[in-house]
C-alpha cells in the first residue's frame, strides 16, 4: 500500500490538508467518521470530541457550543456544512452522546482512542514522522491532535464565544481583538 504523509506545518506538529482529511474519513468506520470531521472543523481535542453531546449543536443558528475540558472556556464555532451533513445521518437529542461508541473511553495508550485513531491513519495510508521516546515508547508527529493544528492554521487564534446572541454564529477570533470574524463555510 502506498503511504502518504499529512503535510507538516511549519511548526512540525502537522495540520491535515483537506484531501488527507478526506482520506481519513473514508478510512474511518461508524462514529469515527463524524468524530474526525468534528475534530477537523472545530479544533476540539479527542476527549472533548468523544464526549460531545447533541445539546452542543445549535441547529437553528448552525453553531457548535462547548466547553473544552482543558481550558474550561466556552467556545462557539460555526457548523460547517460537511460536518452538518455527517451529523444529520445519525442525529440525536439532548444529553445523548454524538458518538456513543467513543463516549466515556480513555484517550491514551495503544488501545485507547488515540491508538484507535492511529489505526485509522494507518488504514488511510497516512503516517507521521516516528521518534523513539524514553521507556521504549514510539511517538508519531501526527495524531488526532493534528486536526486541531489544522483548524488553527485555517482560522487563526482560538475561537471565543461572543457576548451578543445575534453574533454567536460569527464568533470572534482571538481574545480582545475587535472586528475580526470568521465566515461560516
Amino acid at each position: 500500500m502506498q503511504r502518504s504523509r499529512i503535510r507538516q506545518s511549519q511548526d512540525s506538529r502537522g495540520g491535515g490538508a483537506p484531501a488527507q482529511v478526506s482520506k481519513l474519513v473514508r478510512a474511518a468506520d461508524g462514529d469515527w467518521r463524524g468524530a474526525t470531521l468534528l475534530g477537523y472543523y472545530t479544533g476540539a481535542r479527542l476527549g472533548d470530541v468523544a464526549n460531545m453531546r447533541w445539546e452542543a449543536i445549535d441547529w437553528p443558528n448552525k453553531v457548535i457550543r462547548f466547553t473544552p475540558s482543558k481550558t474550561k472556556k466556552p467556545v462557539a464555532i460555526p457548523l460547517h456544512r460537511d460536518l452538518e451533513r455527517e451529523l444529520l445521518k445519525n442525529a440525536g437529542i439532548g444529553r445523548a452522546a454524538l458518538f456513543p461508541s467513543l463516549a466515556g473511553k480513555g484517550t491514551g495508550g495503544k488501545h485507547g482512542l488515540s491508538g484507535r485513531f492511529a489505526a485509522i491513519m494507518e488504514k488511510a495510508g497516512i503516517e507521521g514522522k516516528r521518534t523513539q521516546a524514553s521507556g521504549g515508547r514510539r511517538l508519531s508527529s501526527l495524531s488526532f491532535h493534528s486536526l486541531r493544528h489544522s483548524f488553527k492554521q485555517r482560522n487563526g487564534k482560538r475561537w471565543h464565544i461572543t457576548r451578543s446572541p445575534a453574533e454567536t454564529h460569527r464568533p470572534h477570533i482571538g481574545g480582545n481583538e475587535q472586528g475580526l470574524h470568521a465566515s461560516r463555510a
